[in-house]
């Protein structure tokens, strides 16, 4: 069912949806933390868990829904994908009591690391010239 490059997307896309998250993490820290400021490896693990739990809930479903329907552009798929993750950060957000407008502020944010995550999935699997 799957194919090697699917394997290494799998495993690639999270680690990289990690980085994102960890440079966007420390990017919006304030400079006055000083020896208080979080570490970028304080980042990785939660962006991992993060990334791994988005692509197998909805990376993975949506590439194997629009592979079967032949419908699977990359434009299509890399839209439906941010479109997944803004929602999804955006629900999150509410749901841990964040107002609408604070919670729409943090999932805009939040867009680039998903982003990249689909954009990696969508690049090692190949679209739809991996054989699978």
């Amino acid at each position: 069912m799957f194919t090697s490059r699917t394997w290494l997307a799998l495993i690639a896309a999270p680690v990289a949806f990690s980085v994102a998250y960890a440079g966007l993490g420390l990017a919006s820290l304030p400079a006055h933390l000083g020896s208080d400021r979080p570490r970028a490896g304080d980042f990785i693990v939660p962006g991992v868990i993060a990334g791994l739990l988005f692509e197998l809930l909805v990376v993975i479903p949506l590439y194997l829904c629009l592979r079967r329907w032949q419908r699977l552009g990359a434009m299509t798929f890399l839209t439906i994908g941010s479109i997944a993750w803004f929602g999804l950060s955006f629900i999150l957000m509410m749901f841990l009591g964040v107002n609408a407008n604070g919670a729409s502020a943090t999932a805009v944010q939040l867009v680039p690391p998903g982003v990249v995550l689909v954009v990696t999935f969508w690049w090692l699997v190949g679209g739809t010239h991996n054989g699978a």
